[in-house]
């Protein structure tokens, strides 16, 4: 099974799976491994992988405890694990459905250069459960910075999601995996900017990944995931400026200054789309944290909480 190139699935529902193997598939290259890992489903997801083992090179493992609602990263993890000796692993939503040729695509662009880049991404499209295109992204540019990356996401300019992204394996073990966060939300943006330290988020030329918009994935705006995904914004943003090297970066191509500014105004736009209300109880807790992430006192913080309320 000796190839360059890890495709791993951990899924838990079947209800787009098999789209997902259809695109894999209907791949123009096959130079590549998949591997699928079973978060304990309640749905019989092995009768479905089973038909395409016959055209594809898949390694299938149920799992005999479900990890994934507790810590979706731990089953990301766990699921990476079954990769053997490939280089580059493509960590693929059981939803997502790439086009034709974003294998050939990456395996073209590693083989015909000396490559420095960890991690590569795919333009994007996002889909509904028909496979409607319901939204297209600004296009990426072909070479990123990590500080550009995130400037970009916080202004809203950059969508981001697991599926575009081929990263590698060695260097993916060295930055202590993902960050364990609720629902894995930015966890997977702390991982590209960890692995795009040195060099890069290279863009690949071609091939689109089509991201599912449905009501059974978190990045649907379900209301009751808002409070969780503030909270999940908080631990990112605090892992974020305790990465030294990254903040280093940031002081060398910008300013800790503006990018604190930055990081405020991303605060309150993610109130203001999440429309956060703050009761007497909790603007104090809000207060605090936002003293200790982006600074100017708790007193001041107060103040800008109930600005935002006054306004709202």
């Amino acid at each position: 099974m000796s190839q360059l190139l890890a495709i791993v699935i951990p899924t838990y529902r079947s209800r787009f799976i098999a789209k997902t193997l259809d695109a894999l598939l209907t791949q123009s290259s096959h130079e590549f491994n998949l591997y699928i890992g079973d978060d304990h489903s309640p749905d019989d997801i092995e009768s479905i992988v089973n038909p395409y083992a016959e055209k594809l090179k898949i390694e299938y493992k149920r799992f005999p405890e479900n990890v994934g609602q507790k810590s979706l990263t731990k089953h990301w993890e766990r699921c990476i694990k079954m990769a053997q000796e490939e280089h580059w692993i493509w960590l693929l939503p059981d939803d997502d459905v790439p086009n034709s040729e974003c294998v050939a695509t990456f395996l073209n662009a590693i083989n015909t250069k000396e490559v420095l880049a960890k991690v590569f991404r795919f333009q994007t499209v996002h889909i509904n459960v028909d496979d409607e295109v319901i939204f297209q992204p600004v296009l990426c540019p072909t070479k990123e910075s990590n500080v550009d990356f995130i400037l970009k996401k916080m202004r809203y300019e950059r969508n981001s999601s697991v599926a575009e992204y081929i990263f590698d394996k060695a260097e993916y073990y060295k930055v202590e995996r993902f960050t364990d966060i609720p629902m894995g939300w930015c966890s997977d943006d702390m991982m590209w900017i960890k692995l795009s330290q040195q060099h890069d988020i290279e863009t690949l030329p071609a091939g689109v990944v089509q991201l599912r918009q449905s009501d059974v994935n978190i990045s649907s705006n379900n209301r009751k995931h808002y409070e969780v995904k503030l909270n999940a914004k908080y631990t990112f943003l605090q892992r974020l400026f305790q990465d030294r090297a990254f903040m280093k970066k940031v002081e060398a191509t910008y300013s800790i200054e503006r990018f604190k500014k930055e990081v405020t105004t991303h605060l309150f736009n993610e109130f203001k789309g999440y429309s956060k209300r703050f009761l007497n109880s909790d603007i104090f807790s809000y207060a605090k944290r936002n003293d200790e992430l982006i600074g100017g006192g708790f007193l001041k913080n107060i103040y800008r909480l109930l600005r935002y309320q006054i306004k709202k």
